[in-house]
């Protein structure tokens, strides 16, 4: 009894990860799509990161809104290479993640590492689906 009870539960299980998979597969293939993503962190969190923006063509551009406090940050990818909106204008990811020279914390060296990662949400649906 408890290996065939097992058994439907290895199989409920196998069903769940094919639906993500058919289901990110299906998003993946459209000629394009947007999401927003939120992230929720406590309540008394220090570091409070607003929602995230983003737009995606099939082989194309993915552009990119990032809200963190008061700040929006407008990114855009292509494979691996990318750009960010500064206070001075675009920069190239590679651009973004020379050292400022002031020895603190750069938020744009953060986010150009960030951003070199990044995955599309019908990408990263599959890759946590592969690896459940």
């Amino acid at each position: 009894m408890l290996v065939l009870l097992a058994g439907s539960l290895l199989a409920a299980e196998a069903s769940s990860k094919d639906d993500v998979t058919k289901a990110a597969t299906a998003l993946g293939n459209e000629a394009n799509y947007s999401w927003q993503a939120t992230v929720e962190v406590p309540a008394d969190s220090q570091f409070k990161p607003g929602p995230t923006d983003g737009r995606t063509e099939k082989g194309g551009y993915t552009t990119l809104s990032i809200s963190f406090g008061d700040n929006t940050t407008e990114a855009a990818l292509k494979g691996t290479n990318g750009a960010i909106k500064t206070d001075d204008g675009w920069k190239s990811l590679a651009e973004a993640m020379k050292d400022n020279g002031d020895g603190g914390f750069n938020p744009m060296v953060f986010l150009a590492r960030r951003l070199q990662t990044y995955k599309v949400p019908a990408v990263e649906a599959a890759s946590l689906a592969d690896a459940a």
